[in-house]
């Protein structure tokens, strides 16, 4: 039986990295839990931490289907939005230097590129912070929970006084994403160090993924949001450095965006594996 031919494009976003596929020619719907994870194999497909598909929303308007690397659809990636606007530069649909707007779960998000080096999303809030006392958790004394929030998907937020890069990253990250506080879904897990006073450090342990990432959009914004609320609340711009490379996190009249760069490492064909 002759296997299907997928056309694609891979996008890194700050070290993101993403499959995207003009969901307008193919449903996502008939790409099954085990295809994608397939997919987003490191061995056995092309690799990636998700798959997006860009999809038509009312005629007008694109929209974002992603699902991670284990195969299930999420609610929100923002360094995946930030690749699909770019693919959708790539597509002819959005133009430089013009305001775009597009749609996630449903959610009108608004969405600029400069260039492939300045893309900045609107991301939206999911209920208040929640507040959580570090005593709580079995952590390292030089550890300070500053809170809980949902940027699209959940995240806690961990300070960390000491060398970020010497931390026991995955052993306490796994700790917390599985804790029974989260109860079944879990949450994404963002350890921050200050830097400055508008500047940060951040690493993320993502759900899905379920391993660190070089930079998680979502997370980077998280941090930011409980930095202002807890340490800096006069802040309204924001720099923090990943593993992948500068993110900027921005307050503007109660809205917040997210900016950073992406960019296409190559175009391909993949030889879907029927189940």
């Amino acid at each position: 039986m002759k296997r299907p031919v997928i056309n694609f494009i891979k996008i890194e976003a700050t070290g993101n990295d993403f499959i995207l596929i003009d969901g307008r020619k193919i449903d996502a719907e008939s790409f099954s839990q085990k295809q994608i994870r397939l997919m987003c194999n490191r061995n056995f497909g092309i690799g990636a931490d998700g798959l997006i598909f860009l999809t038509s929303y009312h005629k007008k308007y694109f929209g974002m289907d992603y699902f991670n690397s284990d195969g299930c659809r999420a609610d929100m990636c923002a360094n995946g939005s930030r690749a699909l606007i770019l693919f959708a530069n790539i597509l002819g649909l959005v133009k430089t230097k013009e305001k775009i707007f597009f749609y996630v779960s449903d959610k009108k998000h608004e969405a600029f590129i400069n260039s492939a080096d300045n893309i900045k999303v609107e991301l939206f809030v999911n209920g208040l912070i929640k507040k959580i006392d570090s005593g709580v958790f079995d952590l390292p004394q030089d550890m300070e929970v500053l809170g809980f929030i949902d940027t699209g998907v959940p995240h806690l937020v961990v300070r960390v006084n000491s060398d970020l890069d010497k931390i026991d990253f995955k052993k306490i990250a796994i700790y917390l994403r599985y804790h029974l506080m989260f109860k079944k879904k879990g949450t994404n897990v963002n350890f921050i160090k200050i830097l400055e006073k508008n500047k940060l450090q951040a690493r993320t342990y993502e759900r899905g993924v379920e391993d660190e990432t070089l930079s998680c959009g979502t997370g980077v914004t998280a941090s930011a949001l409980l930095y202002w609320h807890k340490i800096y609340p006069n802040g309204n711009m924001l720099e923090v450095k990943t593993k992948g490379g500068l993110l900027k996190v921005m307050k503007k009249d109660n809205r917040i965006f997210l900016e950073g760069a992406a960019r296409q490492t190559y175009t391909g064909q993949y030889f879907l594996i029927n189940d």
